[in-house]
């Protein structure tokens, strides 16, 4: 069986609640969205906190910016980025 992305987990995990907020009051409807905007700014924090953790841990066992990038998929000005949480 194929390995879903994520972005398949929160369209899967969301759809519920789209389809309720379309039946519901628009005020309630902003309410709501404002909610799941919150929540998924706090998600892309903790990402982004765990992808950090995750840099500097490589580079703490000797990885150079350019062999992180290579194995991710990134740039070493991504990584770099990512490492200094700009």
């Amino acid at each position: 069986m194929a390995e879903t992305t994520i972005q398949e987990r929160v369209d899967k995990a969301t759809r519920p609640i789209a389809n309720r907020i379309a039946r519901e009051d628009p005020i309630d409807v902003i309410a709501q969205g404002s909610e799941l905007i919150d929540a998924s700014k706090m998600l892309s924090s903790r990402g982004a906190s765990l992808r950090r953790a995750a840099v500097r841990q490589l580079r703490a066992e000797g990885w150079t910016l350019r062999e992180i990038a290579s194995a991710t998929g990134l740039t070493s000005a991504r990584i770099s980025q990512i490492e200094t949480g700009d």
